[in-house]
């Protein structure tokens, strides 16, 4: 059989992102190396092999606000043997400042540089990472093996460079060979997969991606050694089926290389199965606060016919809510069922308000009534942020009844209409859904949706066995942040700040965890997100405290434009135009005051991908993508701080200068840490800590304070029910003996004592029987109110 193979340059899903992480075995501290031989070598033929440079020093050894900023690069060769005939770029490269080549008899020289002044810093210049330099063109002439070597005595020579031009520390450079005229060894993989359309598979230690050839059930790749697999290589092997536009099956198998060169034969079986409405299903932004319900209705509508405005379905979803709900300020399950169903009924959509005690049944109904279209359900607890779920991601088709009838669930794509942009559209784990957003429903006022998994769709018309697939841990060890002072420029003079941060090394984990996580969970499920994702390149993992458990968040950029090289920093550098209106509050008593102030804005948009994964073991709970780059996070570390240290001038009453010496109200490091409070954990705001004082930065620019919050004390007001229990008898009445534990609080026994019920006790008496012992005066039994004031 004829092999079949495809080279990554930019065509690939995952190809473009896994690359950056890819670093050969002998690769070691701030490495250029070549990698990804391909093509014809013999006599005549033509192949091609990359160069990379694997940068894993932050910052040059002059000062470390200068990092990774040039390459002068002099490669020689044998033309006896084998001739450069060709020196290109490698598309997604990051030198933003120059690329530049030229070709001298048995030399290439490449100088390729970054913008260090285009991006924000310090420090200025590439971080680490794996980054590509070039491609060359080997043309075979004789059978021989020649080296491929940089020169480093002039007038040839080799220099790896900061940003302001000194030469960077831990410098390696591992020469290359070319052999021409010596057969291919090769190395085999196939199978059988029944009824599938593609199979790609991707060599994860060197990027490329390779499409197998198809013979009915079976298919064949045949690869080259060690060109292009060796014996420990990770192969990505992605087979899938897609029987409708909307719908895939897959298999997404990860598979070690042993026999190298030789023969493996992997069988495989489809065994995820996706349901995915994007491009067709719109979604929108809510168009003012508390309208999720109106936006996720106007979503679901649309999807069959054209939906009338935010404003009609908030007036008619309020004007519908269940009855125990009035002066309720958003949609509840009742108005969104009775609204969407008076537009779509007539069109045979039928839509039902259910309250699911078991979540793996929640999921179900979420699940099989998919195949009918999107369906709605309230996040966090209450009504007031509903999202839509357009997509989910199982083990085999919720409609299939073949027995056993059970399937697992991975995940689910969701739409957000409170935020815009990074968090709006995003693909959540079913761990991370059923953890952090799709929770049981605290409704006081209509018991039978109390503490139950809310949903607007269809009853499904068998139930099933539902597992809910836990996340893959991706990191061997828990990575502690270290808390250290880490300078910022604010007004043109330096300031040290004290925060949890992650060393480089482990930073890479990390940014392997989340790239890891969304190519086998994500990537072969969605096409749309691979296309973006395989735009990007990553940035540095961001640290969020969250009392749900800390997280990491990775954001993805695309590469800056390409720009004049820059060896030295300039003598003067352009500074940002404009200014944006934030919000900087004052306390006053209890009430927050805020008001406006200038501050200078971030005006690179860069971002496209946003992945989130857990702190304690590294697994992907949830990613966010968007079509067009965008800044993120908003407001800056800089531009927070320097917000904060405004409220503490405005505290002082002292005017604020703008510029350095307005520094000189701290008296000692401020603390500065990313916290998650809002609705969207894309979103954490900026907690910093200046002179004593906690003031908190949202990323739309508020700047509030903290006020210490007095612990609560808590009463159950119990109330001994007169007809069955009546003073010191009422013990005997009562087998459970909780009359008798009341009776030694018996100054919190009335309606309103002056005495509150331990909350221990309180919980107790409730766990044990709240209908038949008590019940709470103007409030549902079992429910623990707080003492009043």
């Amino acid at each position: 059989m004829n092999k079949t193979k495809r080279m990554a340059f930019g065509i690939g899903i995952v190809i473009a992102v896994l690359a950056a992480f890819v670093v050969p075995a002998m690769a070691g501290p701030n490495t250029v190396f070549f990698t990804n031989y391909s093509g014809d070598t013999s006599p005549g033929g033509a192949s091609y092999v990359e160069l990379w440079v694997n940068v894993t020093d932050s910052h040059g050894s002059y000062d470390p606000d200068y990092a990774f900023g040039a390459l002068d690069i002099n490669v020689t060769f044998d033309s006896s043997i084998g001739d450069i005939t060709a020196c290109n770029p490698v598309p997604g490269h990051p030198w933003d400042g120059s690329w530049m080549k030229s070709h001298w008899g048995d030399s290439w020289v490449t100088t390729v540089s970054y913008d260090c002044w285009a991006h924000p810093g310090p420090p200025y210049g590439l971080g680490p990472g794996v980054y590509s330099i070039a491609n060359y063109t080997i043309e075979g002439n004789n059978p021989g093996i020649m080296d491929l070597a940089f020169s480093h005595e002039l007038p040839r020579y080799c220099a790896m460079t900061d940003c302001v031009g000194e030469p960077y520390p831990n410098q390696t450079w591992e020469d290359g060979t070319y052999t021409c005229g010596t057969p291919a060894q090769t190395y085999t993989i196939s199978g059988t997969v029944i009824g599938v359309d593609t199979v790609n598979i991707t060599n994860q230690n060197t990027g490329v991606e390779y499409a197998a050839e198809l013979a009915g059930d079976d298919y064949t790749l045949i690869l080259d050694v060690p060109g292009e697999v060796e014996a420990g290589n990770e192969l990505l092997i992605v087979a899938c089926d897609v029987p409708s536009e909307h719908e895939s099956n897959c298999n997404v198998t990860t598979h070690t290389v042993v026999t190298a060169p030789g023969e493996e034969t992997v069988d495989l079986t489809l065994n995820h199965y996706c349901l995915n409405y994007y491009p067709d299903y719109p979604y929108y932004t809510q168009e003012e606060d508390n309208w999720s319900g109106p936006a996720v209705m106007k979503a679901c509508i649309a999807h069959y016919i054209a939906p009338p405005t935010q404003t009609v379905l908030n007036e008619t979803g309020i004007a519908n809510n269940h009855g125990n709900h009035a002066g309720l300020l958003y949609v509840d399950p009742r108005g969104m069922e009775t609204t969407m169903d008076s537009y779509l009924h007539p069109y045979s959509h039928n839509y039902g308000t259910f309250a699911i005690p078991v979540v793996e049944d929640a999921l179900h109904r979420i699940c099989y009534w998919q195949k009918l279209g999107p369906g709605a359900v309230p996040a966090y607890g209450d009504y007031s942020n509903w999202m839509a779920v357009r997509g989910i991601h199982t083990s085999k088709k919720p409609t299939d009844y073949s027995a056993p009838y059970d399937y697992d669930v991975y995940g689910f794509w969701v739409n957000d209409p409170n935020p815009s942009g990074i968090g709006e559209n995003s693909y959540k784990t079913a761990t991370e859904f059923t953890t952090d957003y799709y929770i049981p429903t605290i409704d006081l006022q209509v018991s039978a949706w109390n503490e139950t998994y809310m949903s607007v769709l269809e009853p499904p018309e068998q139930d099933a066995e539902i597992t809910i697939v836990a996340a893959k841990p991706r990191l061997a060890d828990v990575i502690t942040p270290e808390l250290m002072a880490k300078p910022m420029m604010l007004y043109g003079a330096r300031q040290l700040a004290l925060e949890n941060v992650v060393r480089d090394d482990e930073s890479r984990k990390i940014v392997k965890a989340a790239t890891d996580g969304v190519t086998e969970e994500l990537v072969p499920y969605d096409s749309e997100f691979a296309e973006v994702f395989a735009k990007t390149v990553p940035g540095k993992p961001m640290l969020v405290s969250s009392e749900n458990g800390n997280y990491y968040i990775v954001p993805f950029n695309v590469p800056m434009k390409v720009r004049p090289q820059v060896k030295r920093m300039p003598i003067g550098i352009e500074k940002p135009n404009g200014f944006k209106k934030l919000g900087r509050g004052g306390r006053r008593a209890d009430k927050i005051d805020f008001k406006p102030i200038p501050i200078e804005p971030i005006r690179v948009e860069k971002t496209l991908v946003v992945v989130i994964v857990d702190v304690a073991d590294g697994s992907f709970k949830e990613a966010s993508w968007v079509a067009d780059p965008v800044t993120y996070l908003p407001v800056s570390k800089i531009e927070a701080m320097k917000l904060a240290l405004g409220e503490v001038l405005d505290e002082l009453h002292v005017v604020a200068k703008k510029d350095a010496r307005d520094l000189e109200v701290v008296k000692q490091r401020p603390t500065i840490e990313l916290v998650y409070m809002d609705a969207s954990p894309y979103y954490p705001v900026w907690k910093i800590t200046v002179n004593g004082k906690v003031i908190y930065v949202s990323q739309d620019g508020t700047v509030s304070c903290d006020a210490p919050e007095e612990p609560l004390v808590y009463s159950s007001y119990l109330t001994v029910e007169a007809d069955e229990y009546n003073g010191w008898g009422a013990e005997t009445l009562d087998p459970t003996g909780m009359v008798a534990q009341m009776l030694e609080y018996e100054e919190a026994c009335a309606p309103i004592g002056p005495v509150c019920l331990p909350v221990e006790i309180a919980e107790e008496i409730v766990d044990t029987d709240p209908c038949e012992a008590f019940y709470i005066t103007d409030e549902p039994e079992g429910v623990i109110v707080p003492c009043p004031s």
